[in-house]
């Protein structure tokens, strides 16, 4: 009974720093997250600052630099170009901002 209650306990703590639920995301963050997909259809959304790299093995591997590693649907080129798009909506379409695939 006290492992039942263990297991429970840890499934509801919340994510972790950089991960979010596509119906936690606070508002303030929603302007430095993209929204990826996860194999199983759900979405979260990602820090875009905390992708490290990116592979495909032939799924998509998102590394983070806390050592966590996800696997989404996306292909690596649309993970890269959400983050491209993000950047701009940040700074602006008149900075320069390179592909990752270049």
């Amino acid at each position: 009974m006290i492992r039942r209650e263990a297991r429970r306990e840890r499934a509801r703590k919340p994510p972790p720093a950089g991960l979010y639920e596509e119906d936690e995301l606070p508002e303030r963050l929603g302007r430095r997250m993209i929204k990826l997909t996860r194999l199983d259809g759900s979405h979260i959304y990602v820090n875009a600052e905390l992708i490290e790299f990116l592979e495909e093995t032939p799924d998509t591997v998102v590394s983070l630099t806390t050592g966590r590693k996800l696997v989404v649907r996306e292909t690596a080129d649309d993970v890269s170009e959400r983050i491209i798009a993000l950047e701009r909506r940040i700074h602006g379409t008149d900075r320069q901002i390179a592909s990752v695939a270049e």
